[in-house]
């Protein structure tokens, strides 16, 4: 019999991995599950039974591994060896556990862990103003009826290509009936929007009319989904939504990711949410070739910081699911244990 006893913090989750071979060399288990679990395993050989039982139980701040060999004989149990292991967490160790020439060798495999949670969003600012993403090139009209009386925040060279740093936020004031907006400039950026985007010409608020083919398709208000394996992601209001022939794509801060945002919260108008602050938590994830981090049920989700990603959250051994955080999206993704790094 093989137990695990791991010691938690009280109120705090802890997962083991549990490997096991018989002695044929067959895995006949690849298990991951919240302590304590039990298992035990039959095995046939030269007409004998044999019987491996593993248990896990959290004690303390180490994990116990006991492994418990038995033999099956007129429906009763006789123990034949057992064997102990202590693990650290984050730790894989192997246990050996022999009959001899009769029973063979059994390989009992485990590493565990303790999850942690990301921190509290803030909350929300009072704001009963609502506001557009404006293109930072987009004309803005003195008189929408005078398409000559312009002016243009900045010229971008190469287009419009990238929603997080050439859009700009703007109060909206009112409509000027279906194609623009009445809209008053951020300069001071007192609002906590999740795109700054160009300087303002000037230095206090100023009102122009956009046209709204010029303003950029975001969430209405703050978005949640969650996947039945664990992943998903929270999106402030105010987070610029691409839409392509392959689906919905939001890219902000140094996060991009695959979305999947119902028409009904999906507009041009938003008033800023609560928002999700990243700390240093220590813990830190490598990124692979091409900035993959990892993956949320949707696909791939994309790094564009450096080496490494800091982590705010983990739950889970070897194949976790980590939560990672920029100041206006929160996503849970899956990544591959051997690149998460503790403090």
């Amino acid at each position: 019999m093989v137990v695990f006893l791991v010691s938690v913090a009280l109120g705090a989750e802890a997962t083991v991995l549990l490997s096991v071979l018989d002695p044929s060399g067959r895995e006949v288990t690849h298990d991951e599950a919240a302590l304590p679990t039990a298992h035990n395993f039959d095995f046939f050989r030269d007409g004998r039974t044999w019987v491996l039982d593993v248990n896990t139980t959290p004690s303390g701040s180490k994990v116990e591994l006991v492994a418990v060999l038995s033999e099956r004989k007129k429906k009763k149990l006789k123990k034949k060896t057992d064997e102990h292991l202590t693990l650290d967490e984050d730790v894989m160790d192997t246990l050996i556990v022999s009959g001899g020439k009769k029973a063979g060798e059994w390989e009992v495999t485990g590493r565990w862990a303790e999850a942690f949670h990301p921190s509290e969003p803030t909350p929300g600012p009072e704001s009963r103003s609502r506001f557009v993403l404006v293109w930072d090139d987009a004309p803005l009209y003195r008189n929408p009826r005078n398409k000559r009386d312009i002016e243009v925040e900045l010229e971008l060279e190469s287009g419009r290509t990238d929603r997080r740093t050439q859009v700009s936020p703007f109060k909206a004031v009112h409509s000027w009936g279906t194609t623009h907006y009445e809209v008053e400039s951020v300069p001071l950026k007192l609002e906590p929007h999740c795109y700054e985007g160009a300087p303002p010409q000037r230095s206090h608020p100023f009102q122009f009319y956009a046209a709204n083919i010029d303003m950029v398709e975001l969430t209405t208000e703050e978005v949640q989904e969650s996947f039945d394996d664990g992943t998903g992601y929270r999106l402030a209001a105010g987070v610029a939504v691409e839409t392509t022939d392959t689906g919905q794509w939001v890219r902000v801060g140094d996060v991009g990711l695959p979305v999947q945002v119902s028409e009904d919260v999906l507009g041009s108008l938003y008033r800023p949410s609560r928002h999700f602050p990243a700390v240093d938590t220590g813990w830190t994830a490598d990124i692979e070739k091409g900035g993959i981090l990892g993956e949320i049920k949707l696909g791939e989700v994309t790094w564009y910081g450096d080496e490494q990603a800091r982590l705010q959250g983990r739950a889970g051994v070897e194949d976790p699911v980590v939560t990672i955080r920029t100041r206006c999206a929160e996503v849970r993704l899956r990544i591959d244990g051997e690149r998460v790094h503790r403090p």
